[in-house]
């Protein structure tokens, strides 16, 4: 990322030549990438004699991944080392996010595996509601079923 760096500094100080050449610009490759990406505005002047563009310019879009290039964003570094991991949901990292899915006869049957009174009062109530029961389907009496068999 040096060169690309260097090509769009010369550009946003103008001090890059007026014409760009394959046998006189040793980085062609990285200038036609930037003006492909549109970080380089150029007249396209190539031809069967070679890369040629005329009057480069910088661009806004440009002028922007010069500004990450020089000042990129630093995350802080932690180090974390971790020995043995098992679980059926684990997360490291930053800015991620984590999604638990769990199905309704899971949840049913792990309440119905507890002793906790108030959850299976409080979900046979949750089956017996006419829109839950609606959206469930004929499951519900199968689901209500595990609950009062514990």
């Amino acid at each position: 990322m040096e060169e690309h760096k260097y090509i769009l500094e010369l550009l946003s100080k103008n001090e890059l030549q007026e014409e760009i050449t394959e046998g006189e610009f040793s980085l062609i490759g990285i200038f036609k990438e930037l003006y492909k990406q549109g970080y380089i505005t150029a007249i396209d002047a190539s031809s069967s004699d070679g890369e040629c563009y005329l009057e480069p310019r910088i661009t806004i879009s440009g002028r922007k991944f010069l500004s990450e290039l020089t000042n990129p964003r630093s995350a802080p570094s932690h180090s974390i080392n971790i020995g043995n991991i098992s679980s059926g949901t684990f997360q490291v990292g930053n800015d991620n996010s984590l999604s638990v899915h769990v199905s309704v006869q899971e949840l049913v049957e792990n309440i119905a595996k507890s002793n906790d009174l108030e959850a299976k009062s409080k979900l046979k109530e949750l089956l017996n509601n006419a829109t839950v029961a609606g959206l469930i389907g004929a499951g519900t009496t199968a689901l209500l079923a595990l609950l009062l068999k514990a």
